[in-house]
């Protein structure tokens, strides 16, 4: 009878410590607290960002008024500063009216990691951001949810977005090319 008790309490005082351990491993950092990438902030404005690297010309690429996105090459980042520059090779930033959704960094001087798992605990340090990565769905992805943005990284890329904007903004593009194609087919005239 007394082992049985001293085995449930021992299972008892383990799970409770394996949830401690899994609300430690969890971000509740808010969106306001998401970490910036080379100067970059989540809800930048298109000013902002040009303000933050004068002289870069970016060119837009985008069929809707409400979506822009950019990539600004080594070559462009040159000039603006080693904050920014040191060591990557592109920054894409995506806009979505007007506000900076996403954010991902390429990195031009590869280092050999060891795992996913060493570079994302890397980018934790370096970032401040707790070490509760899981599996993303590419093959050395890592993924961090927080409370309103979202990490992803593979060895010498990181990507900051805010939750769920890039899979909305992919649904109102083909919302938008729905109505399109639909307002072709009503103003066709044979």
């Amino acid at each position: 009878m007394n082992l049985t008790r001293l085995l449930l309490i021992t299972l008892f005082v383990l799970s409770g410590t394996a949830f401690i351990n899994a609300q430690e491993n969890k971000c509740t950092l808010k969106i306001e607290q998401a970490p910036e990438l080379r100067g970059f902030r989540l809800g930048m404005t298109w000013d902002q960002v040009k303000a933050y690297v004068p002289g870069v010309e970016v060119s837009f690429r985008s069929e809707f008024d409400f979506y822009q996105e950019t990539t600004i090459s080594n070559l462009k980042l040159k000039g603006i500063g080693e904050t920014v520059a040191s060591g990557v090779s592109l920054i894409n930033l995506v806009f979505v009216d007007n506000k900076l959704i996403h954010i991902r960094v390429d990195y031009s001087d590869p280092i050999e990691w060891k795992s996913a798992d060493e570079f994302s605990a890397k980018v934790s340090n370096a970032l401040r951001l707790p070490n509760a990565w899981q599996s993303g769905t590419e093959g050395n992805e890592q993924q961090l949810e927080c409370d309103g943005f979202q990490v992803k990284t593979s060895p010498n890329q990181i990507g900051l977005s805010v939750s769920g904007a890039l899979e909305n903004m992919r649904r109102r593009m083909n919302q938008e090319r729905e109505k399109r194609k639909e307002e072709r087919r009503k103003a066709f005239k044979p």
